[in-house]
């Protein structure tokens, strides 16, 4: 990952933003926070997890479920 204003979280978090103000998307969080949530999960995912903590990903389509899923759940207006 890259800093800067061509990095990862830059280019994702404008993703995001475009989709909420194409009302592709539903959200009241902030974009550059979700691209950041997405790339946590990621990261934690395929690097963490395996080299700290030795878990394996034998079912990575199971996990692309997992981190849909709770991506999914950023994208709900807050009823507050």
């Amino acid at each position: 990952l890259r800093s800067g204003s061509v990095g990862a979280l830059d280019q994702l978090a404008g993703y995001f933003a475009t989709q909420v103000e194409h009302k592709r998307i539903h959200t009241d969080v902030d974009s550059e926070e979700m691209a950041l949530a997405y790339l946590g999960l990621l990261f934690s995912f395929a690097i963490i997890g395996p080299t700290h903590y030795g878990v394996t990903l034998d079912q990575p389509t199971r996990i692309a479920q997992h981190i849909v899923q709770m991506i999914m759940g950023l994208l709900q207006p807050s009823k507050t």
